[in-house]
């Protein structure tokens, strides 16, 4: 009847033809996680990668024609004391019709509706796809029409300007209405502003700085495997929160939806990603493609959510044949799909592409980004894991030599750095701190954290990661199955590092806007906090 490629994202298969004269019948899905050369993720990954149908499978049924989804983001925003005072909304709408006749804009209404009932009617205006392509690619569903259209917010009612999403206020959410001949749908909306000025990352016009941790799409306990609902996501969120973080990185692939809305509920920003990671062919036409719809299924899914501050394009990827023209096409599809930030995590020193380097100034060492990759991004993000691969001989002599020379003409964001602890193993009281105890990942903790604050432009940091985590790449006994560089262990047992992380980002030398700190404290008192896990 149909297929799909991509096992984190979500579609949809028409089988009306296939439903044709049959009274009853049986739905039957054949799931293949084979890894491939040419797939999106590539055949080696530093995560357990489960099989399986993780997510729920619907039959819908509906009308002969009707509106498959409307997505739409802001641009051209202006603010004043936390309301929208100008802007306009940039979207396309996909309708699905058995009729041959010719649509228009005509056909079509959107409007936006409060939670009280209050609705304003967008006036449409028309406008083509960039460079004249077909930026919304249904070529797998003939039926579908898809509609650019795009709407000033200059004379919406002051109920519709005072609705704007921030973490301060994360259930301010707008309806988004969509009306074609007769079927109506209705998706939750936030009305939110996210761009880059300069160095500086805006939300609504407020610089934010990312108090960030990473994590996988992985539950709390031994056993582990995908989070299964949303109160798995709830535990994994309430976690980043008891930290003082402000911000998730969903690595290294699209997480389910329950967690996005987890996060936004909570008023926490993320970085979403689609798993182009590591060993990429970028010289296969059909990992280009995989790449491109797994983007595009991510951006059409959760462009509506107001959460999302970047959106990742590719993690540690060596320097290799195709892989400029690759990275062109998805930041191109990113930029005309939706408007926020895009980012890639690059390569530390010693990596695939060696993308760090690094020289001796001044009896210190100082490291510079040289990967091609960062012409093409609005955000500069680097892994680095001084302290643990790097500099294994003097790790903390390494991090306090560390310094950090890097473009100033845009924000920087330390996307991975850590270390590996197993919880409950300390160091003598009396000796230096040993590898793997609690007490050396802290000690790696405090000297990052000291080196940041000489990086001028430093926008962001996420530490890596939440929880231990399960990976077939960690098979000494001390790792027993699990990457240990978790702040939590992988039954949610706290080490010595989350606290370190905690007060660092709750002091106010490390939170540098004032409106983020306010932020934070209202947001413990506004989210009812799931931790530990139940």
């Amino acid at each position: 009847v149909g297929s799909h490629v991509g096992g984190f994202t979500p579609f949809a298969i028409e089988i009306t033809k296939s439903m044709a004269g049959l009274r009853e019948g049986f739905v039957v899905v054949a799931v293949d996680n084979t890894r491939r050369e040419f797939g999106v993720p590539a055949p080696k990954t530093d995560w357990q990668n489960y099989g399986g149908l993780t997510g729920s499978v619907s039959l819908i049924c509906v009308p002969k024609s009707f509106v498959r989804s409307t997505l739409v983001h802001l641009t051209e925003a202006e603010f004043k004391e936390g309301q929208l005072k100008a802007g306009r909304l940039v979207g396309y709408t996909f309708l699905d019709t058995l009729d041959t006749a010719p649509i228009g804009l005509g056909d079509v209404e959107v409007s936006l509706r409060s939670s009280r009932g209050e609705e304003y009617s967008l006036e449409l205006e028309s406008r083509t796809a960039p460079r004249g392509e077909d930026m919304c690619d249904t070529t797998a569903f003939p039926t579908v029409r898809c509609i650019l259209f795009s709407a000033s917010l200059a004379s919406a009612p002051a109920w519709v300007r005072e609705c704007v999403w921030t973490p301060a206020f994360p259930q301010r959410l707008l309806a988004l209405v969509t009306k074609f001949r007769g079927d109506e749908l209705e998706q939750e909306y936030g009305l939110c502003s996210v761009t880059v000025q300069q160095t500086e990352l805006l939300l609504n016009g407020h610089p934010l700085f990312l108090r960030g941790v990473s994590l996988h799409d992985e539950r709390f306990g031994f056993a582990g495997g995908r989070t299964r609902s949303r109160l798995d996501a709830l535990q994994l969120v309430s976690a980043a929160k008891s930290l003082n973080a402000n911000a998730l990185r969903l690595a290294h692939y699209p997480h389910p939806r329950w967690t996005v809305e987890a996060a936004r509920d909570a008023g926490m920003v993320f970085w979403s990603e689609i798993p182009v990671y590591w060993s990429i062919r970028f010289d296969l036409p059909e990992t280009c493609r995989q790449a491109e719809s797994q983007l595009r299924e991510l951006i059409w899914r959760d462009a509506l959510n107001p959460a999302v501050v970047i959106w990742g394009i590719g993690n540690e990827t060596p320097q290799r044949d195709g892989r400029e023209d690759f990275f062109q096409r998805l930041s191109w599809v990113a930029r005309t799909l939706d408007g926020r930030p895009i980012s890639a995590a690059l390569l530390h020193e010693g990596g695939a592409s060696g993308t760090e380097s690094g020289t001796k100034t001044g009896g210190q060492r100082e490291r510079s980004i040289v990967d091609p990759l960062q012409k093409q991004l609005d955000i500069i993000s680097v892994n680095q894991y001084a302290g643990w691969y790097d500099g294994k001989a003097d790790p903390f002599s390494v991090l306090r030599d560390r310094v950090w020379k890097v473009d100033k003409d845009r924000p920087f964001i330390m996307s991975e750095f850590g270390a590996g602890a197993r919880h409950g193993l300390h160091s003598s009281p009396t000796g230096p701190p040993e590898r793997w105890s609690e007490e050396f990942q802290e000690s790696v903790y405090e000297l990052q954290f000291a080196g940041f604050a000489r990086i001028p432009n430093l926008r962001g940091c996420f530490p890596w990661i939440l929880k231990d985590f399960q990976t077939p790449m960690r098979p000494l006994p001390i790792q027993q199955g699990f990457n240990r560089k978790g702040l939590f262990s992988e039954s949610g047992q706290e080490k010595r590092a989350a606290r370190y992380v905690r007060r660092a980002y709750g002091s106010a030398a490390t939170v540098q806007d004032a409106a983020l700190r306010e932020w934070c404290d209202r947001l413990g008192g506004d989210f009812h906090l799931l931790w530990p896990p139940l």
